[in-house]
């Protein structure tokens, strides 16, 4: 939320969010499926390949 544009991808979001290494990228496409939910869909983009990006709010 801090850094809108910038693409994170999914080793960077659950070792962040799990201070884990990536085993598995369910747990992230789970999360990414309920953030969608509360913060809108059209705010988070897939980045096939690489990652997630938050567009910034206008």
């Amino acid at each position: 939320m801090e850094q809108p544009g910038r693409v994170f991808t999914k080793e960077q979001i659950y070792e962040y969010g799990w201070q884990d290494p990536l085993i598995g990228d369910n747990n992230v496409r789970v999360m990414m499926s309920k953030l969608r939910e509360k913060i809108g869909a059209e705010r988070i983009k897939t980045i096939r390949g690489l990652g997630y990006r938050l567009e910034a709010s206008s």
